[in-house]
């Protein structure tokens, strides 16, 4: 707020403010936007868009359960994706596209794939799981809620 009373009438008498209606601009924000009802109308009722707040990212997710395991004496080991000139690539060959996300070792190996609440497993990782599986091999697709699976599983010294 301007604190010089004298600041209107040093404005009009330069020439900066002038008399008439005022000029009504448009909001660019809202510009591209149906009007306030319609807008309204398109959007989801507050108890779907906030009935389950949201869990923690894939990161964090992983962070979570590798500190667990680590805690209970099993080796982690997860091969990042690097980038590169076409985009995210994890740095596999052969067969290696959609291999299991984590591989915990202790007096055995267990293979797991850590997905958010929405995330889902591509075609190559499901094809993966189901060969390790059919081998006798511990394979295991883990979210957040399945956290108790998760301590059973890891839970416990060798």
């Amino acid at each position: 707020m301007n604190r010089d009373p004298d600041w209107l009438a040093r404005a009009k008498a330069e020439g900066r403010v002038t008399e008439g209606p005022p000029v009504r601009l448009p909001d660019p924000v809202r510009a591209d936007r149906p009007s306030e009802e319609g807008y309204r109308a398109k959007r989801k009722p507050l108890a779907k868009r906030y009935a389950k707040p949201p869990g923690p990212s894939e990161d964090e997710f992983s962070e979570m359960v590798v500190q667990f395991a680590q805690l209970n004496g099993w080796a982690c080991v997860h091969f990042r994706a690097a980038r590169t000139g076409n985009g995210w690539r994890t740095p596999v060959s052969a067969d290696g596209k959609g291999w299991v996300d984590w591989q915990f070792v202790r007096e055995r190996v267990v293979y797991a794939e850590l997905k958010t609440d929405k995330g889902r497993l591509t075609d190559e990782q499901k094809a993966w799981s189901d060969r390790l599986k059919a081998a006798g091999q511990e394979v295991y697709l883990w979210r957040p809620e399945s956290w108790d699976e998760i301590k059973r599983t890891l839970g416990g010294s060798p």
